[in-house]
């Protein structure tokens, strides 16, 4: 990139192959979570957006073409981004996912190029305890672990 280019907002084109299904209900979250190399920077309220079928889409049909999940929340912070997938949405296993993502280049030339995604299935929301869980000492320490 040549000088002006460095800090300006950008849009990225993400890819990726699902090994597995994500998706989200009332108890379960699923999420996609983006890395970009050391100097990018994603908003606090980062920008999902679906690709563009004239460029992104390799196929002219758009349904044989790559997967768009509709994001519930995109949160940034530094140079990662977690976007969770909307209860109306999911990402089947075995589809081509591609998506948009809005960052901020880096002020210098990257040390790295290597983009990062993973994508997570979870708890929504961690149950407390009506009343606490009694706990319990060991006889003898152990000596190593089992």
């Amino acid at each position: 990139p040549f000088q002006a280019a460095f800090g300006r907002s950008n849009v990225v084109t993400l890819s990726f192959l699902a090994h597995r299904s994500v998706y989200s209900t009332g108890t379960s979250v699923g999420s996609v979570q983006v890395l970009a190399p050391v100097g990018y920077i994603v908003p606090a309220q980062c920008r999902v957006d679906p690709p563009l079928p004239s460029l992104d889409v390799p196929k002219a049909i758009a349904s044989e073409g790559f997967h768009f999940f509709t994001p519930f929340s995109c949160e940034g912070t530094d140079n990662r981004a977690v976007i969770k997938i909307d209860e109306t949405s999911a990402i089947p296993r075995g589809s081509f996912v591609s998506f948009r993502l809005t960052v901020s280049n880096p002020t210098d030339f990257p040390l790295s190029d290597f983009w990062q995604i993973a994508t997570y299935q979870g708890i929504a929301t961690l149950e407390e305890c009506e009343k606490p869980v009694e706990s319990f000492m060991l006889a003898r320490s152990l000596d190593r672990a089992l």
